[in-house]
């Protein structure tokens, strides 16, 4: 009864405006827990439905439900994976450029901290596409999704070239804060002004990775 409530009740426009648990509350305690369950999840699946978008994947359907472990593994093995090659990478720079002397390597430290700095404090860019996009798919609305995504990526893009035209005037400042002198600070500029060229690509990669693993894309990311 209390499932036939909510199907009912989903059909209607004003199903966002009442709660669920109110009409349906006495048929719950009377059928028990089981009822309240399939209540809870056609509730769910129902505030999804009636935007007339797509309907969304029904719980017993779900991986989740299905696999939960290999659906688990599945998905974070290879986030697990992808994170790898970015301490390698910073290796394999230290590697190369400890041979010009202890100077560029004190520049490289004093660049790569200042440049992570700034492309992590824009990490919402990732999260946010995900989450998004995540809730766009599960509610199957493809339009939506793709809407968020470019968005996104116009958003990274931009950011990243207005940091890098911000930045630019005072990367002497910010290095002289870090405590650099000399040529380890003029190093250290050169390095940042370099990098910063590269800013919008890693900041809409950022968000174009957020939005292929909110649409469960793991392995995408792990070869980009």
């Amino acid at each position: 009864m209390a499932a036939g409530w909510v199907k009912a009740t989903a059909r209607s426009p004003r199903f966002h405006l009442e709660s669920p648990w109110g009409a349906a509350y006495p048929a719950v305690r009377g059928g028990g827990r089981a009822a309240a369950e399939r209540l809870a999840a056609d509730s769910a699946i129902s505030n999804h439905s009636v935007s007339g978008e797509g309907s969304a994947i029904a719980p017993e359907a779900h991986p989740f439900v299905r696999h939960p472990h290999r659906t688990l593994i599945g998905l974070s093995f290879p986030v697990m994976l992808s994170l790898i090659p970015e301490p390698l990478t910073g290796l394999v720079d230290t590697a190369f450029v400890k041979t010009l002397g202890a100077g560029p390597v004190a520049a490289l430290g004093v660049g790569a901290s200042l440049f992570s700095v700034v492309v992590w404090a824009f990490n919402f860019l990732g999260i946010g596409t995900q989450t998004e996009v995540a809730h766009a798919y599960g509610a199957k609305r493809e339009e939506h999704a793709g809407r968020t995504t470019r968005m996104a990526l116009a958003l990274g893009g931009g950011i990243g070239a207005a940091v890098g035209l911000l930045a630019w005037p005072a990367l002497p400042a910010l290095c002289a804060f870090m405590g650099t002198t000399g040529e380890v600070q003029a190093v250290a500029v050169r390095y940042l002004e370099i990098r910063l060229l590269g800013g919008p690509a890693v900041l809409a990669t950022m968000a174009a990775l957020g939005a292929l693993r909110g649409v469960h894309d793991m392995r995408t990311p792990l070869w980009a």
